[in-house]
């Protein structure tokens, strides 16, 4: 069909309220859905927030916390969809019961849990700002077509890309689970996407405003470079650019820089782990605020051809 001028007009953008949880006395937002990363990104915290990684420091039972922490967060990720058709369960999901069930079945150990199943669009790509300013706005804007250049279909005399977003849905009813289930394509319908853009306050004072993009789970890359900055104390600079570790349904993916670790390996087998070397993953944007002074500083992370400016 042709894209008419009227349908263009008769798009509204959503204006939702922000979800909200606390972590180590520091005060999380993010986006709920039919972001699905914002949710995942507080549960894991939520979970995190009943052991004590600073106590912990970087041995691989801090690792293997983290991976096993990944993975119970992502579960019910299928039941998070368009709030305006659907009815999302957000308070259960980010329940204190639910997060203190999940930590109560973690072990030092043994692997317990085998995680689900989490699909690879190895293509999506994106683009992502930062912006932060003295007077305290904060702001993060992130766009994406999925895979480059979305459908491949171009709208004639405008030149932009229709994305291809929608291809996370299914079209064929006999491919849902039921005539009702929120994986099934319908009109309007805003499909559930990764996102999990985050900002961080302390006494009610920005701390950092955090981002991320890429072919990886965002929710996982930003519990990463969260965790770098909180708990084990790393600078902005530290926290975007430290290796990572991602949970892949029963895979453990490493970056080199821990990867190459002999003693974390062998450790990290003997639990139970499935380990994979991974190329660099994910892309982190991160804006931090001197909790002192207020000096605002920004880096972008090396992985890809991002820059951090000041004016």
């Amino acid at each position: 069909g042709r894209l008419r001028e009227r349908d263009l007009e008769g798009y509204a953008i959503a204006s939702r309220s922000p979800l909200y949880s606390t972590y180590q006395g520091y005060d999380l937002f993010t986006a709920g859905a039919p972001a699905s990363g914002g949710i995942t990104l507080l549960r894991a915290f939520n979970i995190l927030s009943h052991f004590g990684i600073p106590g912990l420091g970087q041995v691989p039972e801090t690792y293997h916390l983290l991976v096993e922490t990944q993975k119970a967060a992502f579960l019910e990720h299928d039941s998070v969809a368009d709030p305006d058709l659907f009815d999302v369960p957000t308070q259960e999901l980010l329940s204190e019961a639910w997060a203190q069930d999940q930590a109560g079945s973690i072990r030092f150990d043994q692997v317990l849990k085998s995680g689900a199943k989490r699909e690879q669009n190895m293509n999506y790509g994106g683009s992502s700002v930062v912006v932060a300013d003295p007077q305290g706005n904060i702001v993060i804007f992130s766009a994406t077509l999925g895979d480059p250049f979305g459908s491949g279909l171009r709208v004639e005399e405008y030149g932009f890309f229709l994305n291809d977003l929608l291809a996370d849905l299914a079209a064929d009813p006999a491919m849902a689970e039921s005539p009702e289930s929120p994986e099934l394509i319908s009109g309007g319908q805003r499909p559930r996407g990764p996102e999990a853009p985050v900002f961080v306050f302390k006494d009610g004072k920005p701390v950092l405003v955090a981002n991320a993009y890429g072919a990886e789970d965002p929710a996982a890359i930003l519990f990463n470079v969260l965790v770098q900055k909180i708990d084990l104390r790393g600078s902005c600079v530290d926290a975007v650019e430290a290796p990572r570790i991602l949970s892949r349904g029963r895979e453990l993916l490493l970056e080199a820089g821990l990867y190459e670790k002999e003693s974390l390996r062998t450790k990290l087998k003997l639990l139970g782990h499935d380990l994979r070397e991974k190329d660099p993953f994910g892309i982190a944007q991160m804006v931090c605020f001197d909790e002192g002074s207020g000096k605002i500083s920004g880096e972008a992370d090396s992985r890809a051809d991002g820059e951090a400016a000041g004016f």
